[in-house]
């Protein structure tokens, strides 16, 4: 093991009076080796007094006190109470700025993974003071080193000590950014005598020799380096740790792959207020082998956050209701298929896509259309008009600015030399007239309007008349079948 003088050395003089009135320097020495990264149990040195150490069984290892105080498997929650905010700065002879890089680099891959548990109440890492602070004591030189976070009175954690390997003995070693990476399992509640067991540290998803979870460490120094990664799995049991709780039951994460999201298409939507976009997501991926698992739009649970930007349906159809930005956030609402574990941030908050909700571009105030309707129903009547009664034509303006008045003007087929103009005042847009029996022409309407002195783009319609008592219509003809050509006759009427 480490010489233990120089494993006290880290520790301030009040520290050791503290911790000497719990046990005898040999034992707590014994103990601070058990939090580190390098200490498999077999071979670390025990007091006589003791035998070798044993993991604990998952018969009683639910009922054993963790490291800072609480009851626990695996992880002890009581380190950290939730939505912890835990920061970590350089101190010691190797304090600076290579110091402060190597804690940015240990602290990486652990934030990417728990930030997505952020809103769930679980613990963050940060660079620099936080509510809670670990002083990472550096050496100076730059080689290997190995790692301990010891406990301090009252069962908190407050530092890491970083020695330089010369002092390590059997104690497991490696380049200072990945003993520190692994040290911070300790600060986030990972017990330190087990490393989480046999099953995690011989699985072919998790196991030490794949290097992809810097928690499990090879059951002895000459089995392998400490991995120098952090995978999800180490995480998942925090997050369940701190939400629906992690038993001895929930070994099998360790042999499953974990559905960590969707492959939502597309990643970034943009829609205006008032159209419509679909998001797909047919299938969940897995970590580690990025397996394709596929699953119905249903198996979602669909949101908008925040809700006032668009609302979704249940097949993934957003629909942009305020100008902004936000997220669509799918949650997995269905169990998981056999042999996969489910993320819980993926069950509890949900994978994400961005949403951007544009407002429409400006369109020029004009007249686009029009209705023709019955004046005394509002029914809509259709072209070309074959009943005598009076009508109405309604105008549709649209754009900016907002209009104030309509001009009509309108020219009679059987007069077209005279053109009546009008005018109506907002919001009217109608303008109507008769059509009498015996009728055949007609009437072309142009629609400008205006907005004060300011005039928008206008409209011009065709509307024609053919009331004449019965008669066929028949497509691109103008005769009459009684007495031959009609003068103004419109196309079809006889």
């Amino acid at each position: 093991s480490a010489d233990e003088s120089t494993i006290w050395s880290f520790l301030a003089p009040a520290e050791v009076e503290m911790l000497t009135t719990h046990r005898t320097r040999r034992a707590l020495a014994t103990s601070l080796l058990l939090l580190s990264a390098c200490a498999p149990p077999a071979e670390t040195v025990l007091p006589s007094s003791q035998g070798p150490l044993t993991e604990p069984s998952p018969a009683t290892a639910a009922n054993v006190v963790g490291i800072c105080g609480g009851a626990f498997y695996d992880v002890d929650p009581s380190c950290n109470g939730p939505n912890a905010r835990i920061g970590f700065v350089a101190g010691g002879p190797g304090a600076g700025t290579e110091a402060d890089r190597t804690i940015v680099d240990a602290l990486l891959p652990w934030q990417r993974l728990l930030w997505q548990g952020e809103n769930s109440g679980i613990p963050q890492v940060f660079t620099g003071s936080r509510s809670k602070t670990i002083t990472v004591n550096f050496p100076t030189g730059t080689g290997a080193v190995c790692g301990i976070t010891p406990n301090d009175p009252g069962g908190s954690i407050s530092r890491i000590l970083l020695i330089p390997a010369t002092s390590c003995g059997n104690i497991q070693t490696g380049p200072i950014t990945v003993v520190l990476r692994h040290e911070i399992t300790h600060v986030l509640g990972w017990e330190g005598q087990s490393h989480g067991g046999s099953v995690p540290r011989n699985s072919s998803i998790t196991g030490a020799a794949t290097g992809r979870c810097t928690t499990f460490l090879p059951a002895s120094a000459s089995l392998g380096p400490i991995p120098p990664n952090v995978c999800p799995h180490e995480v998942e049991v925090i997050n369940r740790a701190y939400t629906s709780g992690w038993s001895p039951d929930q070994d099998e994460l360790f042999n499953q792959e974990i559905l960590m999201g969707t492959d939502a298409s597309p990643r970034s939507l943009s829609v205006a207020v008032g159209a419509s976009a679909t998001i797909a997501a047919p299938h969940w991926q897995s970590w580690p082998s990025d397996q394709l698992v596929s699953r119905t739009p249903y198996d979602l649970g669909w949101s908008v956050a925040p809700s006032t930007l668009a609302t979704v349906s249940g097949t993934g159809v957003v629909t942009g209701s305020q100008a902004g930005s936000g997220k669509v956030l799918l949650r997995a609402q269905s169990a998981p298929p056999p042999g996969y574990a489910l993320w819980t941030p993926f069950q509890l908050r949900g994978d994400s896509v961005e949403l951007s909700v544009t407002t429409p571009p400006p369109v020029s105030l004009q007249v686009s259309d029009i209705v023709v309707r019955d004046a005394g129903t509002d029914a809509i009547v259709s072209l070309p008009i074959t009943a005598p009664g009076t009508y109405a034509i309604d105008a549709v303006v649209i754009g900016t600015p907002t209009w104030t008045m309509l001009q009509w003007s309108v020219i009679d087929s059987r007069s077209p030399s005279v053109t009546l103009v009008d005018s109506t005042y907002a919001p009217n847009v109608r303008h109507t007239f008769t059509a009498y029996p015996g009728d055949s022409y007609s009437r072309r309407f142009t629609m400008r309007p205006f907005s004060g002195g300011t005039e928008g783009f206008y409209h011009i319609r065709d509307i024609p008349i053919c009331v004449t008592g019965g008669n066929q219509l028949l497509a691109n003809t103008k005769t009459s079948s009684k007495s031959g050509p009609v003068p103004n006759m419109v196309g079809g009427c006889f």
